[in-house]
């Protein structure tokens, strides 16, 4: 029994006629008929009898009427659902975002605009983020490090400098810069080792000389800052963030100070990354807000 057949079937019992019903659905008056014959063989049961030119309904097809609409109703209703659904994605981009702070506060300002298509945005580590990319399950990823391929093009929108975050009780609290040897021996809260923030925080201090004591792996700049709040042991934190006026902690509640490093200064890019080809539609606007935003960032070294 096929959908195509309750709907030959349901045609020609409200049109009480075949050829009526062909006409409507633009088939032949014969895939009508046959569909109907075939339908009834099925199930076993005569579905009409005719009465001079007018088919009615026998019982039995009264009562297979009723089964049918319903699931031709139901049928219609879960096309429209996935069609809506289907309308829906082509009109979000979905961005990936390593640089989480970048990310997310990129999102925020997008909502605060008018835009023809939807932003959504999901967290993940460099080779989550790479693998959804190139995998299709990604459209733009926000990254710490160059990942131009061959199937893929970064470009950089943001460099800005880590800043060193400390509780206001702690010995560097009165200082104005301070060096990445002088944290060796500190505890540590850093990101956790799949991340690429973690990835790029030790690298720079290997390139230091610098092994510090790893207090705490937190999953995000908000459990970060307040791990550091409550004396935990002292973080990186970037210059954007220090600056924003949606930094938690630093400087409106008073728990927390950033303090910038001495030369040579730690530094991050971040890059927007995309599949290569000439990005259009709701990919090159999110692409071309995106690249903005950064550019508002970097002009004021805080997020707008």
């Amino acid at each position: 029994m096929e959908l195509r057949q309750l709907l030959y079937f349901v045609t020609t019992a409200s049109t009480q006629s075949m050829q009526e019903a062909s006409e409507k659905l633009h088939v032949s008056q014969s895939a009508i008929s046959l569909s109907n014959k075939s339908l009834a063989e099925e199930l076993g049961v005569e579905l009409f009898s005719k009465q001079g030119r007018v088919l009615e309904l026998t019982d039995a097809g009264r009562r297979f009427l009723s089964g049918a609409t319903e699931i031709l109703q139901s049928a219609d209703d879960l096309k429209k659902e996935m069609d809506s659904r289907s309308k829906n994605r082509k009109r979000t981009v979905r961005l990936m975002g390593e640089a989480w702070d970048f990310a997310s506060e990129a999102h925020r300002y997008f909502l605060t605009q008018e835009h023809p298509y939807k932003l959504s945005i999901t967290s993940g580590n460099r080779e989550k983020t790479k693998s959804c990319l190139l995998g299709g399950d990604a459209d733009i990823a926000v990254t710490l490090f160059d990942d131009s391929s061959g199937d893929a093009r970064s470009i950089p929108v943001l460099s800005d400098r880590f800043f060193l975050l400390v509780n206001r009780t702690h010995r560097f609290s009165g200082r104005d810069c301070v060096s990445l040897r002088e944290i060796a021996g500190e505890s540590l809260i850093t990101a956790h080792p799949r991340d690429g923030l973690y990835v790029l925080f030790h690298s720079i201090l290997a390139q230091a000389g610098v092994n510090p004591e790893i207090a705490a792996y937190v999953g995000s700049p908000e459990s970060l800052e307040q791990m550091v709040a409550q004396n935990k042991g002292i973080s990186f934190i970037p210059e954007c963030n220090a600056n924003s006026e949606t930094a938690t902690l630093l400087g409106h509640s008073g728990f927390c100070r950033a303090i910038p490093f001495e030369e040579p200064y730690c530094r991050r890019t971040i890059y927007v990354t995309y599949l290569k080809g000439a990005p259009q539609g709701r990919i090159k606007d999110a692409l071309d807000f995106l690249v903005e935003f950064g550019r508002m960032a970097q002009e004021n070294m805080r997020y707008p």
